[in-house]
């Protein structure tokens, strides 16, 4: 016995929660992220990729310093991210639980009046930075949503109500991003009664 839960999320929801979060700033180096940061400011357009994720256009602002000399602060006029979701199995003492990420990637920005070659530079230290980061963008919801509730004794037999998460799916259609997860139920009895 158990249901199936489907969240749907509209573009315009999407876009929503996406304003909410940015600006962001992701530190460039291990020394101080304020001397070598990456900054996103709030997206002016997102798009659905079927099949992909979420794509955003937005500027954006580098701030680098050759050792300890600050240069002055790039202003980025139009990048590109794509935010592709995904449900991986992460593993803690020797169990699987499942985790909504959002991995995401700098598709393409605009250096002007620098070589190309600075360019790729950038995008690849960005994504270099947005790999490490990797999975930490994550939502445990196996074990957000996963139940064991004691039952009343007066209803013995009867002990517990227990609830748990099989087979999520996440999927990026047109119209927005569908969440899909099976919850099994069962009510656990007295073992003898």
């Amino acid at each position: 016995m158990g249901v199936r839960v489907e969240v749907f999320a509209d573009r315009e929801a999407i876009a929503g929660l996406l304003a909410d979060v940015t600006p962001l700033e992701l530190p460039l180096g291990d020394d101080d992220p304020a001397q070598r940061h990456f900054r996103v400011e709030r997206p002016h357009e997102v798009a659905l990729v079927r099949g992909r994720g979420i794509r955003i256009a937005t500027r954006a602002r580098l701030a680098w310093a050759i050792g300890r000399v600050p240069l002055p602060p790039v202003v980025l006029e139009e990048i590109a991210l794509l935010i592709e979701p995904a449900i991986v199995a992460k593993f803690k003492d020797g169990v699987a639980v499942e985790h909504l990420v959002m991995r995401t990637t700098l598709e393409e920005l605009a250096l002007r009046h620098l070589p190309a070659a600075i360019d790729e530079r950038v995008v690849g230290l960005v994504n270099e930075r947005l790999g490490e980061m990797g999975d930490q963008l994550a939502w445990g919801f196996t074990k957000a949503l996963s139940l064991r509730l004691a039952l009343p004794p007066r209803v013995r037999p009867l002990e517990r109500f227990e609830m748990d998460v099989r087979g999520a799916s996440i999927e990026v259609a047109d119209a927005g991003l569908r969440l899909a997860v099976d919850l099994p139920m069962r009510i656990a009895r007295t073992e003898g009664l």
